[in-house]
């Protein structure tokens, strides 16, 4: 079983250099400050920031911090909770509210027996708090333990392709092995995320994903990290000529 596990990691491995190479996630839904930072210290964080790009004069540098501060001041107004998350939760004697719960498109948290819980607004630090005050209208002292999971699907050319409850403090690479890691024929160079269908890029060289995670790197629920397989290596010729064929035809209509 060892030499697997070794082969699985150097894929692993090899495929976080091969998306450092290719175009990066929308830097505007990039994560802004630490996962776990309270509300004061993003304010801090926001105002330092700010004092900062007064005296920036490159406009590389000035507009990288615009985009920073932009993207901090979206987080504090906004939150960090989204629909389609899922709240992983447990609350002490009471089984009917321990589990998985996805968050509603209005960005609310339904329990049964008791009124939806807004969580727009709400920051990763401040969600224990906030579910363990609205549970406390309905329970004396409640005991909660909360985490905030994202729903990604890994998908295509991995053991075990699917749907994933998994933490925005994760690597990419903690999600691909999660799924089994990239199978045997894994086409590397093509691995990509994709959010609606469409490749999510930024314009921009990728960041390095092997020492950031997917909050860090703006993945939302919902997004796909998609692996192909690599075709046998006749495939390339055969399309090679079909490609000759199509231009040859069109030439010859033209005429």
């Amino acid at each position: 079983m060892a030499p697997r596990r070794t082969g699985i990691g150097r894929r692993v491995a090899a495929l976080t250099l091969a998306l450092l190479l290719g175009e990066g996630l929308g830097l505007h839904a990039q994560m802004v400050g630490p996962r776990m930072a309270s509300r004061s210290e993003l304010n801090a964080l926001l105002d330092s920031l700010q004092n900062v790009a007064i005296n920036v004069r490159d406009g590389d540098e000035r507009r990288d911090l615009q985009n920073r501060i932009s993207g901090l001041a979206y987080r504090l107004q906004q939150g960090d909770i989204w629909p389609g998350d899922v709240i992983d939760l447990s609350v002490n004697a009471e089984p009917k509210w321990v589990g998985e719960f996805s968050v509603t498109p209005s960005r609310h948290l339904e329990l049964d027996d008791i009124d939806p819980q807004p969580l727009d607004g709400v920051l990763y630090s401040e969600v224990e708090e906030t579910i363990t005050l609205h549970l406390a209208r309905y329970l004396r002292e409640p005991r909660v333990r909360v985490d905030v999971l994202k729903r990604i699907g890994v998908l295509g050319d991995v053991g075990s392709p699917g749907f994933y409850n998994v933490s925005g403090s994760n690597l990419v690479s903690d999600v691909i092995m999660l799924a089994g890691g990239p199978g045997g024929s894994a086409n590397i160079d093509k691995a990509q995320f994709r959010r609606l269908g469409e490749r999510v890029a930024e314009g921009r060289p990728r960041v390095a994903w092997q020492s950031l995670s997917l909050d860090q790197l703006g993945v939302i629920s919902g997004d796909e990290l998609y692996i192909p397989s690599q075709g046998p290596p006749w495939t390339a010729v055969i399309m090679g000529l079909l490609g000759v064929a199509v231009s040859l035809t069109f030439i010859f209509v033209r005429i």
